[in-house]
């Protein structure tokens, strides 16, 4: 359980897949919401479905940097507005949120390592564009989460797996512990 009051966050990190509003993303609203301070720095990062992960190694170095004590991080999708349900492709995804408080632990605790794989190829795998593919300001009949790179999309169903197992074992080199003591 976090023992956080809203005035010890002084860091928020808010990553939203379908944000309430497009341009502005969520962070303002929860920030406004929760009454947390004025000088706690607020910041949309968004990196669909990686965002809990980059959002809590972004909060471990701005924390370990000092120049933070508390971070909150939030996480949010609301795929039901932009998938249609009788679309295949709408068992992978769904609406939720997490968040978490993250701040100073002691002993050998908190983030030990951490890794990072993106080369980018599968940017058009899944993403919220208009019907029929194009720009999302171009829309004229709404937008919907749809692969505009199915074989892309196939791939990456495939791919994901290893690829999670490729980061695992690279964030446990860099902390230094074997997997089968975790």
């Amino acid at each position: 359980v976090a023992e956080a009051n809203p005035s010890d966050i002084d860091l928020l990190i808010v990553s939203s897949a379908v944000p309430d509003l497009l341009g502005s993303g969520n962070a303002s609203a929860v920030h406004r919401k929760l009454g947390l301070p004025k000088t706690c720095l607020t910041l949309n990062h968004d990196n669909q479905c990686s965002s809990a992960v980059s959002s809590i190694i972004t909060a471990q170095v701005m924390l370990a940097s000092g120049a933070y004590r508390k971070a909150l991080i939030v996480q949010s999708a609301v795929f039901s507005r932009v998938l249609p349900y009788e679309l295949p492709l709408s068992v992978n995804f769904g609406d939720g949120a997490t968040a978490a408080v993250l701040g100073p632990v002691s002993g050998h605790r908190g983030l030990l390592g951490s890794s990072w794989f993106n080369d980018g190829s599968y940017h058009r795998a899944v993403c919220t564009a208009p019907r029929g593919g194009g720009r999302w300001q171009d829309a004229k009949g709404g937008l919907v989460t749809a692969s505009l790179e199915p074989e892309k999309g196939r791939e990456a169903i495939f791919r994901f797996g290893d690829m999670a197992k490729e980061a695992v074992d690279a964030a446990a080199e860099k902390a230094n512990i074997d997997l089968k003591d975790v």
